[in-house]
């Protein structure tokens, strides 16, 4: 990231170091246990969409699958 962020030549030091110390304390937040739900590494689009799909399926059961080609399912928002 830093290599990156001093490679554009956009960022003053002060911001660079700001942005460097936030992505170090969310990353310490990531790795520590019971702080997400669920990881998806996207290390295969298809498995990982599907992983996905599985899991909203799981934490919202009672919203309704509509196939993408499905028109006569899908719901119309009205804005009044």
């Amino acid at each position: 990231m830093e290599k990156r962020l001093r490679g554009r030549g956009t960022e003053s030091e002060e911001a660079i170091q700001t942005r460097l110390g936030n992505a170090a304390k969310e990353l310490d937040y990531g790795n520590q246990a019971g702080n997400f739900d669920r990881i998806f590494v996207n290390a295969d689009l298809k498995a990982t969409f599907e992983d996905i799909a599985t899991a909203f399926k799981e934490w919202y059961p009672h919203l309704n699958e509509v196939a993408p080609d499905d028109e006569d399912k899908k719901c119309a928002c009205i804005i009044s």
